[in-house]
């Protein structure tokens, strides 16, 4: 969970995904529990998400389920720098 104190009206899921194995789903969940960002990642995939997103004050969930999958989960929320 990330709480974010609105200073600009975007904000930036980055990072990379890969899947060794299986498959992962990545949710992104609002404050307001709306589901902005949500893609199931399959084996042999490596990602880069760089994705502008409205800005809404509060916390904000980023979950992850594996289907039986293994990997490495390397995302965060920023500012884009305009």
């Amino acid at each position: 969970m990330v709480s974010v104190d609105c200073l600009k009206d975007e904000l930036w899921l980055k990072g990379d995904v890969t899947v060794d194995k299986g498959a992962i789903d990545v949710y992104l969940k609002s404050p307001g529990g709306d589901t902005i960002f949500n893609k199931t990642f399959t084996v042999s995939q490596k990602v880069a998400i760089d994705t502008i997103i409205e800005a809404k004050t509060g916390a904000w969930s980023l979950i992850y389920k594996s289907h039986e999958g293994s990997g490495q989960l390397y995302l965060y929320i920023d500012y884009p720098e305009f």
